[in-house]
Formats: C-alpha cells, sequence, structure tokens
C-alpha cells in the first residue's frame, strides 16, 4: 500500500506535473480510493505500481472534472462511414 510519501516520490517521476499541483489532503482521499481498488493478486512492487496507475488515472479524471472536461474525457462516440 502506498503511503503519502511513496506516491509523492513515485508521481514526482511517473507524472511530475500532477505531483506539483496535488494538495496533501486532495492526494490522502485518492489514495485511499486507490488503496480500495489494490488488485489482491499482486504483491509488494507490483502492486504499489497498480496502485499508483489507478491513481494517476484518479488525478487526471479529477483534473478533467476540475475543468469541465470530464463529459468530453469520458463520452463515447459513435463514427460511422460516410458520415
Amino acid at each position: 500500500m502506498l503511503t503519502i510519501e511513496k506516491a509523492k516520490m513515485l508521481l514526482s517521476v511517473y507524472a511530475p506535473a500532477l505531483a506539483l499541483s496535488v494538495t496533501n489532503e486532495k492526494l490522502e482521499v485518492l489514495l485511499a480510493v486507490a488503496a480500495s481498488h489494490h488488485p489482491h493478486c499482486l504483491k509488494d512492487v507490483k502492486g504499489d505500481e497498480a496502485e499508483l496507475y489507478y491513481l494517476i488515472y484518479l488525478l487526471l479524471l479529477a483534473k478533467a472534472t476540475d475543468r469541465q472536461q470530464a463529459s468530453d474525457l469520458l463520452a463515447v462516440q459513435s463514427v460511422r462511414v460516410g458520415e
């Protein structure tokens, strides 16, 4: 399970722009959500890595929501040939 300190260090490597913009309070909440989705089949480093990737996804989703772009991010559009 990731701690705030470990998550901040890993975010600074994997997603430096997100690491600079996230507050400790927001990171704590999103870490709790990511920890609740920690895959039981992955242990130690691989489990932490999966949790980190989910945390990055949640941060990007929160950033898009803050900008009111969540509908664009999650929208599924069908494209038909000839349209």
